[in-house]
């Protein structure tokens, strides 16, 4: 019962080589190449049969042989063959060695034979896809394997794998049983307690300790075997059933990684047998292999494994010395593909970007991909890796121009938008200065010539709380980005773009208000330069409302909105009422309030009839988010009250905003929100008291004498009269 060791040998080939040479005649003679017999040729070679290179030649220029022999080749990796998996790996090392004395690049094609530029484009453009597109498969099977076949599959052979959980069944079965004579022996073992002397020294103390010792000694020897050959264990019919089970799984297992290494074995023999093909095999390859380098639960010759395939492609990138390639896999390993900062210090991504520094070029564009990573974790993150972040922070830099020329450094830029956001949410921004995070933004947008405008994929970082939303540094560096596009690109009609830099006109801080001036005028473009920028559309209404919550700007700025389109205030507080009716809460944490304070009350008063939800059954506990919302839409009424130099609301607009402030935003259970109503009713007194006296005085005399306010005002505002 006991085999410790697994059978390791390859089962024999489904075929003779004698008949695979006359198979081989016979094509030849036929004139046709069969994609499997072409790789069972390479069973034992390495190398091209000269006989066949002819019609190889002829039938690669081909429409319908490339993918029928890629289909072959993966087939082979993902079988439990040995055989076919070694056939399949030499030709691919035979193939791309046969494509390696080709360069597109310098290379005119009319200089070489034209099967080998069709080779060289089978392996990177059908071959490399195909391997990937089964990795990944396989892959998905590798993950979800449990932890138990795992176990299994590294237990040895004939003999039975007890989980934890199915050991310890069977140790409480047979515990009781144990537990009386356990509890009796034990007794012997345990250390007596003895009366020592107090006061100066402990004599004795040493020398029941010495005694006890002995005891365990004494028990211990009794419990080893007497010697002689250990006794194997006899299974019962039951385990016997669950090791052959437990074998089949093996062997599935074992079937599954082999197609895992088999895979492998050909993305390392692309890379190693020749290093242009397979940088430019890098897009392909390279998130799947640095994928497989991270689970943790891998065994690990299959971790092993991968980690020299990522080596492996590490060493294509020609323009580093390949002592880079270890510490670049390590350092890819160690980020986690870019997803978590540097340690510091870490002396394998110093030596990593020391290597990019010291080669003046810019790295190709799939280089650049690979090593990405690496940058991006040294810019992210609060602590500063040594002088890692400023070299990468320069090495971005130096790549941006060849974002219009080069698509996959265009490919990334919204993830180098994120990693100089995230560089400038932190105070250690400031300490960069050749160049600066803002310079390096500007750069990465600076592409005039590119041929296809930026997408609002890649736009989307500079207007979020990454950007424009963020912190002071971000939001100017997000401005002047934003302003370079607008050099070379229309983003007038994107509101998003344009609600942010509009509020950010008004914001507090004077640098942030005379960068958004800035962008503002070159997103609107006056006529001449001493002529104020247009105003915005009146569609941004809604977008400005959206960011009350967002930016402590927004609420001058959607005053300094209706100012400008004065025919947009009923929109405005209709929309504005009803955010403040869908922020309040059902019920309070700590304290619940009256019906009328409900929000099927406050739907009721302030919506339309068909908006008005009702739905007593539904329950909402009020959060800070909703709490945040509320204080927003207050914070806009105040401004909206006061805004100087002119006055925007009439006495239709006074009546509704003053009976809505006394009705529920002073009845608001959270301090800050009843402020900010106290707020907003004085300077509506203050602003438009003494033409509405009138109607005020008897409003404000019966809310202070029965501690009610007067009757809903209708469900909207009323048009503004100010044309």
């Amino acid at each position: 019962m006991h085999n410790k060791g697994k059978n390791t040998k390859t089962p024999p080939p489904p075929f003779h080589s004698r008949a695979i040479a006359v198979s081989s005649a016979t094509l030849l003679s036929a004139g046709v190449l069969n994609p499997t017999m072409f790789l069972l040729s390479f069973v034992s070679n390495k190398t091209l049969f000269a006989s066949i290179l002819e019609l190889y030649s002829s039938n690669i220029i081909t429409p319908s042989f490339p993918p029928a022999l890629s289909s072959t080749i993966v087939s082979a990796l993902s079988s439990s063959n040995g055989h076919l998996t070694s056939a399949a790996v030499n030709l691919i090392s035979a193939l791309t060695d046969m494509a390696s004395v080709y360069d597109p690049e310098f290379d005119d094609d009319a200089d070489f034979s034209p099967h080998i530029p069709a080779t060289q484009s089978f392996i990177i453009d059908v071959l490399a896809p195909s391997i990937v597109s089964s990795l990944e498969n396989i892959s998905t099977t590798v993950r979800s394997l449990t932890e138990d076949e795992l176990s299994t599959y590294t237990h040895p052979e004939g003999e039975l794998y007890e989980s934890d959980a199915s050991s310890s069944s069977t140790t409480s079965s047979s515990g009781a049983a144990q537990k009386s004579s356990k509890s009796s022996s034990s007794n012997k073992n345990v250390k007596k307690t003895t009366k020592t002397r107090k006061g100066k020294g402990n004599f004795g103390a040493d020398f029941e300790d010495e005694e006890w010792e002995r005891e365990v000694k004494k028990e211990l020897e009794k419990k080893k075997p007497t010697g002689g050959a250990p006794t194997a264990r006899t299974y019962s019919a039951a385990e016997m059933k669950t090791i052959k089970a437990q074998s089949e799984s093996r062997a599935s297992t074992t079937s599954i990684f082999s197609a895992y290494l088999a895979h492998l074995s050909a993305i390392s023999a692309i890379a190693d047998t020749d290093c242009s093909i397979g940088n430019a095999c890098l897009p392909s390859f390279g998130d799947p292999v640095l994928s497989l380098s991270l689970p943790p639960l891998l065994p690990h010759p299959l971790r092993k494994a991968s980690f020299s395939t990522l080596v492996s492609l590490c060493s294509t990138i020609y323009e580093l010395p390949p002592s880079s390639a270890v510490p670049l896999a390590a350092t890819l390993t160690l980020t986690k593909n870019g997803s978590t900062p540097l340690p510091s210090p870490c002396y394998s991504a110093s030596a990593v970007v020391d290597s990019i520094v010291s080669s003046p070029p810019p790295l190709s564009g799939n280089s650049f991909t690979l090593v990405f990573p690496v940058l991006k974790s040294a810019l992210i993150g609060q602590k500063r890796s040594s002088l890692i972040a400023d070299s990468a922070l320069s090495i971005l830099h130096l790549h941006a121009p060849s974002l219009p020329t080069c698509p996959p450094v265009h490919a990334l830029r919204r993830q180098m938008t994120e990693a100089i956001l995230s560089l400038l949410s932190h105070d250690r921004h400031k300490t960069f200065t050749d160049p600066t995070p803002s310079e390096a933004l500007q750069s990465i947008f600076d592409t005039p010539t590119l041929s296809s405008p930026v997408s609002p994929a890649e736009l989307s970082p500079l207007l979020n709380d990454q950007g424009a939303l963020g912190r002071k540094a971000a939001q100017i560096a997000s401005l002047l980005a934003l302003s370079t596009v607008t050099s070379y690109q229309s983003l007038s009609s994107n509101p998003l773009v344009e609600s942010r830099v509009f509020s950010l006109r008004y914001s507090s801080d004077p640098e942030i208000s005379a960068a958004a001036e800035a962008t503002y005028r070159s997103l609107r473009k006056p006529p001449s330069p001493d002529d104020p920028p247009p105003p915005p559309s009146k569609l941004l209404a809604i977008p400005l409302i959206n960011l009350l919550t967002s930016s402590p700007s927004t609420p001058t700025a959607l005053a300094a909105f209706t100012s400008l389109h004065p025919s947009t205030i009923p929109t405005v507080l209709s929309k504005l009422l009803a955010t403040y009716v869908g922020a309040f809460p059902t019920k309070f944490p700590t304290d619940s309030k009256s019906s009328r304070n409900s929000k099927k009350s406050l739907e009721a008063q302030f919506l339309a009839p068909s908006n008005a939800s009702g739905d007593a059954s539904s329950s909402t506990l009020d959060n800070p988010a909703l709490q945040s919302s509320r204080f927003g839409v207050m914070s806009a009424v105040c401004e909206v009250a006061d805004f100087k130099p002119t006055p925007l609301l009439d006495s239709d607009h006074i009546s509704f905003l003053t009976t809505f402030i006394l009705s529920y935003a002073l009845t608001d259970p959270f301090d800050s929100i009843r402020a900010k109503g106290v707020e907003a009713g004085r300077k509506l007194v203050k602003t438009f008291g003494s033409a509405n006296l009138p109607y005020l005085l008897p409003l404000l005399e019966a809310t202070l004498s029965t501690g009610t306010p007067p009757p809903p005002p209708p469900p909207h505002p009323p048009k503004n009269k100010i044309q």
